[in-house]
């Protein structure tokens, strides 16, 4: 099964491509006292005796410097996509808006150079050297915060299939609801907090493209069966290792920012509320008294600028229709922080 949608479960990549900050001619980044001092001719000059020195061991790699930094703004999150059937009940057509904060750091991309502190004439030299090719802004931590503003109704009525009674006509939309976390929901009744973390590890420079996500979506709607209705609270929770593929920042304002991100995740569905103290409505809807799912989710994220699109394949056991036994979801939105200077 194909659905195209954007919802909330999308959100949680909201975030941002690295910046370049400054491209550079190869310099030695010795220490920001003896640059200061050194020409670029005297630099040039070092570069060739470290490269000419007896053993020297080059090695591609990422360091950071400067300072690391928050930044913090308001986050905007639209939808131009549905469902391609023509019961799309769980394909939001509104949007969210909410709160991003990150913390970033400067990080230089380079050659490293280690020497043994001479070079063919025993004249000194440092015994690690550096020449950075592109300095970019990275971040480092994302948090966001984002509250949903509208969608297409927040109540779902079984539809009892008198051919079938264990399954009502259209449980589709049930299951949808429950891979789909906020796509059923009145304004503000869906809440979405997500971080995206890209740690150091050992061995991998600062600049390393491995990281970790976690999302966690809470909201609400209401399920209908004959004259009974109950609200549900639904609990969404998504965590897992993330990779990004390629990060190209823009070099001017004319440019394209692009980014390709792979995660695979851990998925958690459960469902509280009063309508757990409704079980006949519950087994109309889903044909099952069961209140927590466990899956895996595999997707890749790809952004030009402010434009998000997703493809993803959630998966979860069961017999529930649009729910279980792998879904494949794509995705069209945008995300857009608006941040004081």
């Amino acid at each position: 099964m194909v659905l195209v949608v954007s919802t909330v479960y999308a959100q949680r990549f909201s975030s941002y491509s690295s910046q370049v900050q400054k491209s550079l001619v190869p310099r030695g980044l010795i220490d920001s006292t003896e640059a200061d001092k050194t020409t670029a001719k005297d630099e040039q000059n070092m570069l060739a005796r470290v490269q000419q020195a007896p053993g020297v061991k080059r090695n591609y790699t990422s360091w950071a410097f400067g300072h690391h930094e928050w930044k913090a703004g308001v986050l905007a999150d639209g939808d131009f996509s549905k469902a391609l059937r023509e019961t799309s009940g769980a394909a939001p057509k509104g949007g969210s808006l909410g709160f991003n904060a990150e913390r970033r750091k400067s990080v230089a991309y380079g050659y490293t150079y280690h020497t043994t502190g001479k070079d063919a004439k025993d004249a000194p030299i440092p015994k690690e050297y550096r020449t950075d090719t592109v300095r970019v802004v990275r971040t480092h931590i994302s948090l966001n915060l984002l509250a949903t503003l509208g969608t297409q109704g927040d109540t779902l009525s079984v539809q009892p299939d008198s051919a079938q009674a264990s399954r009502p006509l259209n449980q589709e939309l049930f299951g949808q609801s429950l891979l789909l976390p906020g796509s059923n929901v009145r304004s503000l009744r869906s809440i979405t907090a997500s971080l995206q973390w890209y740690p150091r590890f050992y061995g991998m420079g600062e600049g390393s493209n491995l990281g970790f996500n976690a999302f966690l979506n809470v909201s609400q709607n209401r399920w209908r069966y004959a004259k009974q209705h109950a609200e549900v609270l639904l609990l969404a929770f998504s965590a897992g290792p993330q990779y990004t593929v390629f990060d190209i920042p823009a070099a001017t304002t004319d440019d394209n920012t692009l980014r390709l991100l792979v995660y695979a995740n851990y998925n958690l569905r459960r469902i509280q509320g009063d309508i757990r103290e409704s079980p006949s409505i519950l087994n109309q809807a889903l044909g099952t008294s069961q209140t927590s799912f466990h899956g895996l989710d595999l997707g890749l994220i790809f952004t030009v600028n402010s434009l998000r699109l997703t493809a993803n394949f959630p998966y979860f056991g069961g017999n529930i229709r649009g729910f279980s036994n792998g879904q494949f979801v794509v995705g069209l939105g945008f995300s857009n922080a608006f941040r004081a200077n």
